[in-house]
């Protein structure tokens, strides 16, 4: 998504690196936020408002026409945050309800799936408007939260 709102603007090569130099930190940032968070809130709990914080994130770039500096870096914050801050609740939850003997063929079938789901994915959201992809992707967490 960030590509996407980088490439329909005109921002410089350093404005780019800026926001998401911006995304990366605030991935990291927050993953470590998570890890300390996950132990002390049910964790459950966590991962459903991890997945409705991402879901309101998600809709975010469809609200606006033009992308500023400032705008790109709070969207890339956003969703950085989104990203990262269940993601240690997510494995920890993932390893809690797989047995230790199927851990690895799960983990590796998940990844292997959702690795070749990336160019089937990018194939799709070629061609379609950012505020479409953030509906699409919104509606898409919105989905997962409510099949748990």
């Amino acid at each position: 998504m960030i590509i996407s709102i980088l490439s329909a603007n005109n921002l410089s090569y350093e404005h780019r690196l800026i926001i998401h130099f911006a995304n990366y930190m605030a991935i990291i940032g927050s993953t470590i936020i998570g890890a300390i968070l996950s132990p002390k809130i049910n964790r459950l709990k966590f991962i459903y408002l991890w997945i409705l914080f991402g879901t309101l994130t998600s809709m975010i770039p469809a609200t606006f026409q033009i992308f500023t500096l400032s705008n790109g870096l709070v969207i890339s914050i956003l969703l950085g945050v989104s990203f990262g801050l269940g993601l240690p609740s997510c494995f920890s939850y993932f390893a809690e309800r797989t047995k230790f003997e199927n851990r690895g063929r799960v983990g590796g079938i998940s990844i292997l799936v959702a690795i070749l789901c990336i160019p089937l994915i990018l194939i799709i959201f070629e061609n379609i408007n950012l505020s479409l992809i953030s509906i699409i992707l919104s509606g898409g967490r919105k989905c997962i939260r409510e099949n748990r």
